[in-house]
């Protein structure tokens, strides 16, 4: 039984026995910031095309812009991501190389075959919205591009968590989770900005209120995770200089500054265009930084033989 399916008073212990003088029992994954950008960009690409494909098909004529807006976010974050993955691959035809063999136990292959669906479709879906398309067969082309943004929204999760690396695996399977809420809580600050600086409000509203009950599951969600990390003896890294404070960081901005300004426009209804404008920008900052800390956590964490081989020895028994 793994130590995450374990009871919190049955999980092992931190391993004291040797640890191969000290050094690292794996390598730490060579991803760099390219990686850190990208993990933003696939959430929340993949959440603004779902968030486009229902209001497409239940908004009406009101919600018409946001529809069109989420699917422009969804294109811009697909022609992106790849970019960032080839700069970080080094090598360009690497990636070109990972779409001639499917393997459906690999979460990197099944990852390749997402991100290059997702780019498709939402490319397809973006181009026969500016056209003279038929808006009936609109949902013809969104729901392919919705499908795919569901997996966008959780395979770099499952990617991560079925690594070797202890932060990352310790998460798993919450790790998904936890990045399709923040997905969800950063399209719908991006696209509640968008509407709010068009003084589109009562669009705005409704997709601040999906915003709200989003940053709420995440900061639930990450919680959990956090906990089975610490049980796992896996979280040192985001106790130590210089993750500690960014890590701090990103949960006051992607969690409770927004929180704090949709409960002050309430009281405040004056200031209320500026909260929500301050909320979104809050929410979209602390979801880039938890990326890269998540990223960063990671890599360090694989350098840790003690938390390696706890969540190794854990898993044999």
């Amino acid at each position: 039984m793994k130590p995450r399916d374990m009871p919190l008073a049955q999980r092992p212990q931190q391993y004291a026995g040797d640890t191969y003088y000290g050094m690292p029992a794996v390598k730490p994954p060579p991803f760099g910031w390219h990686v850190a950008a990208y993990l933003f960009l696939s959430a929340l690409g993949g959440a603004s095309q779902i968030v486009a494909t229902l209001a497409g098909l239940f908004g009406g004529a009101r919600m018409k812009s946001v529809a069109n807006y989420g699917r422009d976010i969804a294109t811009a974050a697909a022609l992106t991501g790849p970019a960032l993955l080839i700069l970080d691959l080094k090598t360009p035809r690497r990636f070109y190389n990972m779409l001639r063999i499917v393997r459906r136990t690999s979460p990197m292959s099944i990852g390749s075959y997402t991100l290059t669906a997702f780019a498709a479709t939402s490319t397809v879906a973006a181009a026969a919205s500016a056209s003279d398309t038929d808006a009936r067969l609109q949902p013809l082309f969104d729901a392919p591009a919705a499908a795919a943004g569901a997996g966008m929204l959780v395979y770099t999760g499952a990617m991560f968590a079925s690594t070797s690396t202890p932060l990352w695996a310790a998460q798993s399977p919450l790790l998904s989770a936890r990045y399709a809420a923040s997905g969800f809580a950063c399209a719908s600050a991006a696209l509640a900005m968008i509407e709010t600086l068009h003084g589109r409000r009562s669009n705005a509203a409704a997709l601040e209120r999906l915003g709200v009950t989003a940053t709420v599951a995440y900061a639930a969600i990450s919680e959990c995770a956090e906990a089975k990390a610490r049980a796992a003896h896996a979280a040192s890294p985001l106790d130590e200089a210089p993750l500690r404070a960014l890590h701090r960081a990103s949960k006051a901005l992607a969690v409770a500054v927004p929180l704090a300004c949709h409960a002050l426009k309430a009281l405040a209804p004056r200031h209320a265009r500026s909260l929500s404008l301050v909320a979104a920008l809050s929410t979209l900052a602390g979801a880039a930084l938890a990326r890269y800390v998540d990223l960063y956590a990671g890599k360090a964490s694989a350098k840790k033989p003690r938390d390696y081989l706890t969540l190794t020895n854990g898993s044999a028994r």
